[in-house]
């Protein structure tokens, strides 16, 4: 999981979530995990390779909105290798995660899209997706 998120270094510059972006350690990453799974409604989803079966990107989702009034999951992160950008892997993932969320009987997701991350918005809109404003 640190190589996909060491080989995602703008990210981390438009985050400020690591104070180097350029030298993500393995602990930064245990941290960042741990800090979204304190959440008792998220997940954390591995996207494997099904060549080799390495770990190429990752989404991280809440089930369940905090706010009661708010009845649809969120997709809070969806990270793709470096190596892997506009490859169609993170349109895969997001669509295997839509999915699953259907499965469940969800009928929307909402995106959580950081303002700092101009390149999330574009992504979503490319697959017919928006934010609100």
């Amino acid at each position: 999981m640190t190589e996909v998120y060491a080989s995602n270094p703008g990210f981390h510059r438009a985050t400020g979530d690591f104070p180097d972006p350029g030298s993500v350690t393995p602990e930064q990453v245990a941290s960042s995990v741990a800090a979204e799974l304190a959440h008792p409604a998220a997940e954390v989803l591995p996207a494997r390779d099904d060549a080799d079966g390495s770990l190429v990107g990752l989404a991280v989702t809440l089930a369940e909105h905090p706010d009661p009034a708010d009845p649809f999951p969120w997709t809070g992160l969806l990270m793709v290798h470096g190596s892997r950008h506009r490859s169609g892997l993170g349109r895969e993932i997001a669509g295997l995660n839509e999915e699953r969320l259907r499965a469940r009987g969800q009928d929307g997701v909402r995106l959580a899209v950081l303002d700092s991350n101009p390149g999330a918005p574009a992504f979503w809109r490319s697959l017919g997706r928006d934010r609100a404003p």
